[in-house]
């Protein structure tokens, strides 16, 4: 009876690991695409009013793309390198809020 509670909990784990995977895999996506959406939303915002907050953003929205396209391609996993590049694209956030 252990031995087939077991086998039942394990298969379990791994269709819920599964579903796991392919629902990062989908926010993973969306997130990316999202970004890349609003990097070209700054982009014409700051060619049609001309300040260069939008820049900044603009930079700041592409380094969240960037990242989720090497995450997404497996070029790097989640660790020290994303770390380093969210906090770079909070910096730039930053710093477009309090320009003048």
């Amino acid at each position: 009876m252990t031995i087939y509670l077991y086998g039942f909990l394990h298969y379990i784990k791994l269709e819920w690991d599964e579903r796991m995977d392919d629902i990062l895999l989908l926010l993973s996506i969306l997130i990316t695409g999202f970004s890349l959406l609003l990097f070209f939303v700054s982009m014409i915002s700051y060619l049609k009013l001309r300040v260069s907050k939008f820049i900044l953003i603009g930079i700041a929205f592409l380094g969240f793309t960037i990242k989720g396209i090497l995450l997404l391609f497996e070029f790097i996993s989640q660790g020290q390198i994303p770390l380093i590049l969210d906090l770079f694209v909070i910096i730039l956030i930053y710093f477009a809020i309090i320009k003048k």
